[in-house]
């Protein structure tokens, strides 16, 4: 007996580092304000004629898509090893207020970094704090859109 089959696409992906760089000349009166504001200008318009060298640490392995042959996604992004951003990605949606706090700390667990007893009761009472304040705003929320339909 013959199993049916199907074709899946699979695009991989890795956190291979690119450098490029170009020169610029500038005026010696220029102060670092200006050159900054002159390189991130100059930086978009170069970046299109440079040939940027990856560093090839093939690190970051990671499945970017994984579709049907008809075109359907199955999965994206989804990582294969750590990504040293994926922590940074995390910590940065912890700081604005985008994800709880815990998050952070259940990546950290998930690319095998340990983390001190102190930091995770730490992050567990911000946590604590975190999830009461958006409580807090629901609730607010909620309670306006009450007053508004009377």
């Amino acid at each position: 007996m013959k199993l049916a089959t199907k074709k899946i696409r699979v695009e991989l992906g890795q956190d291979t580092p690119a450098y490029a760089s170009f020169e610029l000349t500038v005026g010696a009166d220029l102060t670092d304000a200006d050159i900054i504001n002159l390189v991130k200008e100059q930086a978009e318009e170069q970046a299109g004629d440079l040939v940027f060298e990856p560093s090839y640490d093939l690190s970051g392995l990671r499945v970017v898509s994984a579709t049907h042959a008809n075109g359907d996604t199955i999965v994206e992004d989804l990582p294969i090893d750590p990504s040293h951003e994926d922590i940074g990605i995390v910590a940065m949606y912890v700081l604005n207020g985008t994800v709880a706090p815990n998050q952070l700390i259940m990546e950290a667990e998930r690319q095998g970094v340990s983390v001190r007893p102190e930091v995770v009761e730490m992050f567990k009472r911000f946590s604590l704090a975190y999830e009461a304040e958006k409580r807090e705003r629901e609730a607010e929320k909620r309670s306006r859109t009450q007053k508004i339909r009377g």
